[in-house]
Formats: structure tokens, C-alpha cells, sequence
């Protein structure tokens, strides 16, 4: 058999991915598993937009459409982000088109600045594209997040783009306005692109916008790439459908990419989302409420347990708990799946050590029997 290529040989699959099948099979074979590993939200679908669905299908509207997705749908989030339906491509999910971005953006040898904690498929995006990651490592002092200065610090001559990710998985803190302006305008002054990616704006708790694209001005908007899903607002993970607001130029030149390798988003989806995005922020209310409440009452059993610390929950699904100094994460995820089961992911798979990430994903009652083990587990150690 010929030899695969060397890109694909260097890129790891994702290690989230890879502890969820883990999770699965023990629990296949019995082990009583609470699988704490992916960001689902595990509620059902909004009515309106489940319905909605189901219409297209009846009706048969099951064709292709528009490559960068329905008028009507570009048109809806176009009036979200205040801007154009030009400006605005869907595709199916957030993934395929941050991964598709990343070849628009960015030439082989070019650097992407990537601040750590980082959702792990950035990395081996990045380095799909032919790119390079900066890792810029960002400890609590600074919310998980980068400052513009941090930025400016790690910018090179060779630094094409900024990945920004508010809420961030897995910190499950939200990038302040202010900081978010500060950082758009050095990439506008160093004609550099700021990819942020929104997946989680919907799940917001913090008070801050969900959507900064309005606190750019016109100079900082043209280098920022926003992008945006249907799977956590709208508890839509399995439709696949998500879309990026840019400047026209890199909308045309995403298109280019989705015609040749994704075609069209499902058309089921894109009436669903439309329906959605019509009864916002009324239909996915619930979704959000109850993702902060999980996500809170976990933070809460944290902080008791007198050893182990975590941010506060601002958005997202994830509390990002912060281990005693010197504590392997790796061994200690192993350990606590072995003696508890309980999966959770290493803060090594986002590039920094020392942690956890616990997806608060299932219904309270499950959360507190993973707490209560937690805590039997902490008593042991």
C-alpha cells in the first residue's frame, strides 16, 4: 500500500473524542460510567425549532441549496450581527468552518497565535492548513484568557491570525468587551485576522454581549472572522449547522472551499435554525438557564472541597478546575475513571497542565453523584 502523507501522519486524533469512546465502551461492558467528557448540552431541542424540521421534511424540502446557505437564513443572522447576508456563510457546523478558515487565512509556514487553554482541534487545525501555533499560555490571573499585550508580546513577522475563544472551552470564562476591543484594534494595526470563535454565545452568564462584533469599529471589524454554532444555543448538536459573519472577501473565499469539499448545509437544518433564530432568545431560554445552573452547582461542590479551585462559570458547559500543585492531570483522570467512574479531560489536551475539564452535561441528580465520588476520591488520595 502506498504511504499515507506526512501532514496527515503528523495529526493526532481528538484526545476529547478518543476519552467519550473510552467512556462509552467501559460503560458497554457495565462500568457504571458518568461520562463528564464532551460538550453536549444533552437537553432537547427547542419545540419551535424541532417542529420546524420536521415541517421541511414533510414538505420535502430536502434539496441542495445555496452553497454558503439559504437566503433566508443568511439574511436572519445577517440582522443578528448587523450586517449584510454578504457578509455571512453557513456550513455544517462550527468545526468545518473554522477548519475551512484556517486554509482561507493563513499560507504554509505562517503563525496562528493560539492562547492556552485551547479547544484541542485548533492545534490540529492549524497545523492541517500547513500553519503554525504560537501557544500563548494564560493562567487564572488573566481569567484563562490573553490580554492585548500578551498578544502584542507573542507577535511575530510571521503571525497571520489571533484565535480568540469567548466563552472558552474549557475555562468556561467570557472575554471582557474591553479586552475584546483592545485586541481587535492591535490586529487591525498589524494587519493580522482575529478568528473569535462564539460557539457557546448563546450560553452566556456573565452580562457581556453576545455578540462583540458590535463593539468593533469599522477598521477592527475588517480583520475579524466571527463564527458561531446551532449546537449548544439550540441543543442541535447532531444537525450539524453553524456560520461565520466576515468581511465579503472571506466569505467568497470560504465558499470556494465548501463547494469543492462540504457542498451545501443540510436544508432541514438551515429551516430549523431559521425558525430558531425567530423566536430567539425566547426558544433556546431554557437550555441556558439550565446550563447555569449545572455548571454553578458543580463550581459550588469544587470550591467545598477545600483542595481543589475552579473559576467562576461566566458561559459555556465546563467548569476547569484547577489541581493541587504538582498533580499529574493526566494520572489523575486515569485514576479517578479507574477507582470512581468518573471521565473527565486532562487540562493537557488544551495545553495546560494541571487541570480538568468537567462538562457539566448531564441532569443534576448524575452531577451530584459524580461530585459525591469525586469527593470519596479525594478523601482516598
Amino acid at each position: 500500500m502506498p504511504e499515507l502523507s506526512k501532514r496527515i501522519q503528523s495529526i493526532i486524533p481528538s484526545p476529547i473524542s478518543a476519552l467519550m469512546d473510552r467512556a462509552r465502551k467501559l460503560s458497554a461492558e457495565g462500568r457504571p460510567v458518568i461520562d463528564l467528557t464532551v460538550g453536549e448540552t444533552g437537553l432537547p431541542v427547542p419545540d419551535e425549532v424541532r417542529s420546524a424540521g420536521i415541517r421541511s421534511i414533510l414538505l420535502n424540502e430536502t434539496g441542495y441549496t445555496a452553497t454558503c446557505g439559504t437566503p433566508e437564513l443568511r439574511k436572519k443572522l445577517g440582522e443578528r450581527y448587523g450586517v449584510g447576508p454578504e457578509c455571512v456563510a453557513v456550513s455544517n457546523g462550527a468545526k468545518t468552518i473554522l477548519g475551512s478558515l484556517l486554509t482561507v487565512l493563513t499560507d504554509p509556514g505562517d503563525e496562528v497565535i493560539l492562547p492556552a487553554p485551547y479547544w484541542s482541534c485548533y492545534r490540529e487545525m492549524i497545523r492541517i492548513a500547513g500553519a503554525k501555533e504560537t501557544v500563548l499560555p494564560c493562567g487564572a490571573e488573566t481569567s484563562y484568557l490573553p490580554t492585548a499585550d500578551m498578544v502584542r508580546q507573542a507577535c511575530t513577522d510571521r503571525t497571520k491570525a489571533v484565535v480568540l475563544n469567548t466563552p472558552c472551552n474549557p475555562a468556561g470564562t467570557v472575554c471582557p468587551g474591553s479586552r475584546i476591543r483592545e485586541i481587535a484594534s492591535f490586529c487591525s494595526e498589524r494587519g493580522i485576522f482575529l478568528i473569535v470563535d462564539g460557539s457557546y454565545d448563546g450560553l452566556t452568564y456573565s452580562g457581556e454581549t453576545e455578540n462583540p462584533l458590535s463593539l468593533l469599529n469599522a477598521a477592527e471589524r475588517a480583520v475579524t472572522v466571527y463564527v458561531s454554532s446551532a449546537s449548544k444555543t439550540f441543543a442541535m448538536s447532531g444537525w450539524r449547522i453553524g456560520w461565520c459573519v466576515a468581511e465579503p472577501c472571506v466569505i467568497t473565499a470560504l465558499s470556494r472551499i465548501f463547494t469543492n469539499c462540504a457542498g451545501c448545509p443540510s436544508a432541514i437544518a438551515q429551516a430549523a435554525l431559521l425558525k430558531g433564530l425567530e423566536t430567539y432568545p425566547e426558544a433556546p431560554g431554557r437550555i441556558r438557564e439550565e446550563c447555569r445552573r449545572r455548571c454553578g452547582y458543580v463550581a459550588g461542590r469544587i470550591r467545598k472541597t477545600g483542595v481543589l479551585t475552579c473559576p467562576d462559570p461566566e458561559g459555556g458547559l465546563y467548569v476547569f478546575v484547577r489541581l493541587p500543585d504538582g498533580t499529574d492531570d493526566l494520572s489523575f483522570t486515569e485514576k479517578l475513571l479507574e477507582d470512581q467512574n468518573i471521565a473527565v479531560v486532562p487540562g493537557s489536551a488544551f495545553g495546560l497542565p494541571g487541570h480538568i475539564r468537567i462538562a457539566c452535561t448531564k441532569p443534576l441528580p448524575l452531577l451530584k453523584e459524580a461530585m459525591d465520588r469525586l469527593d470519596s476520591f479525594l478523601a482516598a488520595l
